[in-house]
């Protein structure tokens, strides 16, 4: 389990998450409400100031699926 923070609208928005079940191509990750969370975003891990641009697979409640994009 590691923490996120989810950077949309041209970075004049940010989000934490929870970043869960982590792998090459892509995570899950849980949010604190449910929002409408954009289709295409970019996902920093603040453990490792790592940062990937992403698209939301699925949704359900306050978790969603992603992929990493390249």
């Amino acid at each position: 389990m590691k923490s996120g923070k989810i950077v949309f609208n041209h970075h004049q928005s940010v989000l934490d998450c929870t970043i869960r079940d982590l792998s090459e191509i892509g995570c899950r990750i849980i949010v604190q409400n449910q929002i409408d969370l954009p289709a295409d975003f970019e996902l920093h891990l603040t453990s490792s100031d790592e940062k990937y641009h992403c698209q939301i697979i699925w949704r359900k409640g306050k978790e969603a699926g992603i992929k990493f994009k390249s």
